[in-house]
């Protein structure tokens, strides 16, 4: 039973977790830096195609 509940608390706590990154521009200027989050897009594919479109620009995403 004490598994059980682990298993559900770590499933919870799993699931509210939202997938960010941190970008940042490449120009030697002035850096620039970014957070964007997952729940800001209507989907997954949206959000993959925006942070490669800012790699694509030389912005650097982690």
């Amino acid at each position: 039973m004490k598994n059980l509940f682990v298993l559900i608390v770590f499933a919870l706590v799993a699931s509210s977790c939202s997938r960010c990154k941190t970008c940042t521009s490449g120009s030697t200027l002035i850096t620039l830096e970014a957070t964007h989050c997952r729940e800001d897009f209507d989907s997954g594919k949206e959000y993959r195609d925006y942070i490669k479109e800012l790699e694509d620009y030389g912005w650097e995403c982690d």
